[in-house]
């Protein structure tokens, strides 16, 4: 160590001891300094300023305490990035490249030192993370620091209407949305790092339900997850067809549960009646452009054999305007001009409905129509005559195709659309004529595929099936994707959720419901479990028909003998279905049956 007064007259120190700096004249004002501190410590000086007066000055004490370095080992720093450490709260140290770096304090010994990331690299990302960066320095230290790149998480948000929606990754770091686009976290993930996408409050105004799509994973790289929302159903509609004349219920749905329970605030009472003129209400549907509810009425048949078959009360398909609460209001109903007893429904989003009418004189025919605010008008030209029975109805996703499954002749007929209007006859080709009793369809939301259940003739004492094919996109060919699936006995109604993953079939003559799940590769169905619809599996429940409400969250079943309707849950990613409490709610008038048609809103 090297001490001096004034910056100058150097006095080398060796050891503990006392030393004397040559004389200074009388009257000099002297500051004693450390010019040169010795290795590992830090020399402080005590009364080390002062004037000589005459006498030696004899009271300088310089204290000398063991100090070490505290250094830092930076390693992962990419390419162009550094990084800020400090040391107890201060003491910057930048680093640019990976290696061993000092800072330029030292502690003492005894000392506590603290390294910290002050500020994280940005150029790329990147998460610099010290590792036993605090203790006490009795020797030289080294803090291991290690840099990796870390990878934004993002939210790519689509149907959200109007509301908020606040997603969580790993349980926390909170991602408020309000509209739709896409959108980061706050918190980046380093790189091999978990990411884990959740919703952690749903939207309420409107309630909605925001499903995320592979929303967790590892991330080596930018992750954007797909979150999409979908509006909760708000009202269920069942058809009675056996309630007196025909009744139509209505049944508010509880967002967060499920729950139904009438509209008009009795289970018992349906919220409406068909008026004088309709009977036998057998199918449904709700535009998807309008708060309208189609209803097909099929009427009251006075069949007798060897002579014409006449219909009254009905043969026409009425028009309802869904009000608040989900009050109907009744337009003026559309009557048919071909063949007699509406029975199903089909609506193609771009704007058209479908109606299958089955005649026991003739031979069925469909009739299209283009609805502006939820009056019909007159029916499209060349509405089709086609085979017997059209009891299933079901327009494809890319709105180019009707399919009909036809009971009658055990037949399934593919029709082009164009601008609503279909071809003048029926296809001669019929791909799907291995089928003894085609009876309901359904179509892909998401897919090129349609699935049909075969339900054999009555009494029916074996179980049906349900049939998955792929269609040509040009031409509507079907092709057949696997062997038939077996179901329960008697199928008559099929539902797929809106993400296309999950396909039900109700079964009216074993009171069940079957669950499967549609493969993403070939459209192939793998089961998922059977489902009674009354506390046991009893055929006089009568599942006849079934829906899944918009967001996918919940099936509704219709069951036709017992004038009631089941609710389930639809557990998220298995499609398993829970019951929701309360059982089989009554959907008709005192004891009516023939609930038999659903539709939600």
């Amino acid at each position: 160590m090297v001490v001096q007064t004034n910056g100058a007259n150097n006095l080398p120190i060796m050891s503990n001891n006392s030393y004397t700096f040559a004389t200074l004249p009388n009257g000099t004002a002297f500051a004693v300094t450390v010019l040169t501190q010795p290795t590992n410590q830090l020399c402080t000086v005590t009364n080390g300023t002062g004037t000589i007066n005459g006498a030696r000055f004899t009271n300088v004490i310089i204290t000398c305490v063991t100090q070490y370095t505290i250094s830092a080992n930076v390693t992962g720093l990419a390419v162009g990035a550094s990084v800020v450490l400090w040391d107890n709260g201060g003491n910057a140290l930048t680093v640019t490249t990976s290696g061993t770096y000092p800072f330029t304090t030292q502690i003492a010994a005894g000392g506590a030192y603290a390294v910290t990331v002050h500020t994280q690299p940005t150029s790329p990302a990147q998460i610099c993370t010290p590792t036993a960066g605090t203790g006490v320095a009795n020797s030289n230290v080294t803090v291991a620091v290690a840099c990796v790149t870390q990878y934004t998480i993002s939210a790519s948000v689509s149907g959200l209407n109007g509301a908020n929606v606040v997603l969580w990754d790993n349980g926390g770091d909170a991602l408020t949305i309000t509209s739709n686009g896409t959108f980061p976290f706050a918190t980046k993930i380093a790189a091999g790092g978990a990411y884990a996408v959740t919703v952690h409050t749903q939207p309420t105004g409107p309630a909605q339900f925001c499903r995320v799509t592979a929303g967790t994973g590892v991330a080596n790289s930018a992750v954007t997850v797909v979150v999409g929302c979908k509006n909760t159903g708000k009202y269920v509609f069942v058809g009675n067809e056996f309630d007196g004349a025909g009744t139509i219920g209505v049944f508010a749905i509880t967002a967060s549960t499920g729950a139904i329970a009438a509209a008009n605030g009795n289970p018992g009472t349906p919220a409406t009646a068909e008026a004088g003129t309709d009977a036998n209400p057998v199918g449904l549907g709700v535009d998807p452009t309008g708060p309208y509810l189609y209803v097909a009425n099929s009427g009251i048949s006075n069949f007798v054999m060897g002579t014409p078959n006449t219909i009254s009360g009905g043969n026409d398909v009425t028009t309802f305007t869904i009000g608040g609460a989900g009050a109907l209001a009744e337009g003026t109903p559309a009557a048919l001009t071909d063949n007699l007893e509406p029975t199903a429904l089909a609506f193609d989003p771009a704007g058209a409905v479908y109606v299958g009418n089955n005649d026991f004189n003739g031979d069925g025919a469909i009739v299209a129509y283009n609805p502006a605010a939820g009056v019909l008008g007159a029916q499209i030209t060349n509405s089709p005559s086609e085979g017997n029975e059209p009891l299933g109805l079901a327009v494809d996703s890319t709105h180019k195709f009707l399919f009909s499954a036809n009971p009658g002749d055990s037949t399934v007929v593919v029709y082009p659309i164009t601008g609503g209007t279909l071809p003048a006859s029926a296809p001669t080709a019929d791909p799907a004529a291995t089928l003894t009793s085609p009876y309901a369809v359904a179509a892909s939301p998401t897919g090129l595929y349609v699935y049909v259940t075969d339900t054999l003739a009555l009494p029916a004492t074996a179980a049906g099936t349900v049939t998955a094919y792929s269609y040509n996109a040009s031409t509507g060919a079907l092709t057949q994707v696997h062997a038939s699936y077996a179901v329960g006995i008697g199928p008559e109604g099929i539902a797929i959720d809106p993400t296309g993953t999950f396909l039900y079939v109700s079964n009216a003559h074993d009171g069940t419901v079957s669950a499967f799940k549609i493969s993403t590769v070939d459209g192939s169905l793998s089961v998922i479990g059977t489902y009674t619809t009354a506390a046991t599996a009893v055929p006089s429940a009568s599942p006849t028909a079934l829906a899944v409400d918009p967001s996918g969250q919940f099936l509704y079943v219709a069951n036709g003998d017992d004038g009631s309707i089941t609710a389930f849950t639809i557990t998220a990613g298995t499609g398993v279905l829970a019951a929701v409490a309360g059982g089989p709610v009554a959907a008709t008038n005192g004891g009516g049956q023939g609930t038999s048609s659903i539709a939600i809103e």
